[in-house]
């Protein structure tokens, strides 16, 4: 990924640089022998001009040698941050596989800020909206002006409150607006309540709203099964908006992929509630003549937990 000059070997090489002139090369049996050697090589940093003084890590990552990383953590208990421009390569050549390894291993911090951006206003820049929404939904991802925005937001609204409850409503509310579901589901778990209704919200809003409103299916999952949203606390201003929140409630519960073993659910139009599906029924469309319904996924699969 990265390309390296030749190295002129009549200059003689200090224990360091020749262990990084094997890891650039590739040779990772003779760097690893040096290791085993001397563990403290593994604290500095490569001096090539070309590399924005790389640790191990950086190199391991950057030529995709997720074993040898295993064997840095395992044997010698190596952590750490990679370096921001090793993220920024990896969005710049599309290797996903690569950059949410180091994420889901915390190698880097989803809302670093490198030069006044994070990495979902890098991927917003080249327009790969799949990448960014699978930043914003499994990672959290933020861009550096609703970093600020939020930051600002929030102390206002702590400053206006008097109770505590009241202040971590309003906080949860807020974070529903940015679709943070890991910091709503955070003050759910503190004790909000879950059909609160927003107070500053003109139509008194509850979260199950802001969830269709982002199109977050995850996050309408985790808050009718973990936490047990009322339907029923759902206001629309229109048919059409109505139609198009069926649409969506329908299609967090798709009928097709594996079965799950809880017995699933059978949204009622009239109602806006729940009720048990059961093979005497006669199930609206588009379930007609199904004895059974299953999800893609299990519920609970790849959505933030509470």
């Amino acid at each position: 990924m990265l390309g390296y000059f030749v190295v002129n070997h009549s200059v003689k090489l200090t224990p360091g640089q020749q262990f990084f002139y094997y890891i650039r090369l590739g040779y990772w049996d003779d760097a690893l022998k040096m290791l085993e050697r001397d563990v403290q090589l593994l604290t500095l940093h490569d001096d090539f001009p070309s590399t924005f003084r790389w640790t191990v890590l950086d190199h391991a990552l950057g030529q995709a040698r997720t074993d040898i990383i295993d064997i840095l953590r395992n044997e010698y208990g190596i952590s750490g941050r990679v370096h921001a421009n090793l993220m920024n390569t990896f969005i710049y050549h599309q290797r996903w596989d690569l950059l949410f390894y180091a994420l889901d291993h915390e190698f880097y911090a989803v809302n670093t800020l490198n030069m006044g951006y994070t990495l979902l206003d890098i991927v917003n820049y080249y327009h790969l909206s799949e990448a960014a929404a699978l930043l914003r939904q499994n990672y959290d991802a933020k861009t550096a002006n609703q970093l600020e925005e939020n930051l600002i937001s929030k102390k206002e609204i702590v400053k206006k409150l008097p109770t505590p409850k009241e202040q971590d409503t309003a906080l949860m509310f807020n974070a529903a607006e940015y679709d943070d579901w890991a910091e709503v589901f955070s003050y759910l778990d503190k004790g909000c309540y879950v059909n609160a209704q927003h107070p500053s919200h003109d139509d008194k809003w509850v979260l199950l709203q802001y969830a269709f409103k982002h199109k977050n299916k995850d996050a309408f999952l985790a808050l009718l099964i973990d936490h047990h949203a009322d339907f029923d606390k759902i206001q629309f201003q229109s048919f059409e908006e109505r139609i198009e929140y069926l649409t969506f409630k329908f299609d967090c519960l798709k009928v097709e992929g594996t079965q799950f073993s809880m017995p699933p659910l059978d949204l009622c139009e009239s109602s806006m509630g729940i009720r048990w599906l059961h093979p005497e029924n006669d199930p609206i469309e588009p379930f007609k003549n199904k004895t059974a319904m299953t999800v893609v996924n299990p519920i609970g699969h790849g959505r933030p937990r509470k």
